[in-house]
């Protein structure tokens, strides 16, 4: 548990020796692409770490183009640390 002071998010697993975070998700019916972008979105703004894995099980196959979907949210390491 991460914890924020105003809520606690909850990471997965958390590799403090190597500043990653694994995160796991699964889509539902009652879910659209544009509220699970909003989640992973607001996920990794509250997580400290440096590097977070996303792992996403598309069960409701709400996902139309999953090679753009993952490129909106790959960054490279050194884009973040320039911001």
């Amino acid at each position: 548990m991460i914890n924020h002071g105003y809520n606690g998010t909850r990471a997965d697993l958390y590799l403090y020796s190597f500043n990653l975070i694994i995160k796991t998700k699964c889509t539902r019916d009652s879910m659209n692409e544009r509220q699970l972008t909003e989640e992973l979105g607001a996920d990794s703004f509250h997580y400290p770490a440096n590097i977070i894995c996303f792992f996403i099980w598309d069960r409701s196959k709400i996902i139309k183009n999953p090679e753009a979907f993952k490129n909106k949210f790959e960054k490279n390491l050194s884009e973040k640390t320039k911001l």
